[in-house]
């Protein structure tokens, strides 16, 4: 019998709290206790006194007149109005991800939503793959390049042996670049 009594109380407070307004004049035990006294036209007693169970409500169920009570209530239809296009908005998409997944299913042939989702998952774990065998490679070609030895002057400048095979120091390119062809002579030591 109590539970019926605090489910009642609880939905006459959840009404009076979205469809009331502060009382022109609060009740002793919301000025006593420094609670807001809100009240509704609808009912006689405020939200404080509903919530604690009191039987009796002095406030004044005088509400805001004029602009300020349209105010307050165009604001609550504003966040419902809000509420409600949030609320729009995540059917939308829910319903765009429902026709995306009927026209895939329906365009590869499949009679259920398991084939599709069973194909799709296949899709995935083939993407992983492809991308873990891409890391492999990309990982493993620093290991196959060249090393240096410290001894080898062309790997160190990153120049491919071949080069100097194909052109060696006596050769007539080099001296077209200014460096006179031939080997150069090492001055020697005064020691």
């Amino acid at each position: 019998m109590s539970s019926k009594k605090t489910h009642d109380r609880q939905v006459l407070l959840n009404d009076i709290v979205n469809l009331g307004f502060p009382a022109a004049m609060k009740c002793s035990y919301c000025q006593t206790h420094s609670r807001n006294c809100i009240m509704s036209t609808r009912h006689t007693r405020c939200s404080e006194c509903i919530r604690v169970g009191r039987s009796k409500c002095d406030g004044k169920p005088e509400f805001l007149d004029g602009y300020e009570a349209l105010a307050r209530q165009e604001e609550k239809l504003e966040e419902e109005e809000e509420e409600a296009m949030a609320k729009i908005l995540r059917l939308r998409k829910q319903k765009k991800f429902l026709q995306r997944r009927r026209n895939d299913m329906m365009a590869r042939g499949f009679k259920s939503l398991q084939e599709l989702d069973e194909a799709e998952e296949k899709e995935r774990e083939k993407e992983k793959e492809m991308e873990k065998k891409e890391m492999e490679e990309e990982a493993a070609r620093p290991a196959s390049l060249p090393t240096s030895s410290g001894s080898d002057s062309a790997l160190d400048l990153g120049l491919d042996p071949t080069f100097f095979e194909a052109f060696p120091p006596d050769h007539e390119m080099w001296a077209t670049l200014g460096f006179g062809g031939g080997t150069p002579e090492v001055p020697p030591s005064t020691g």
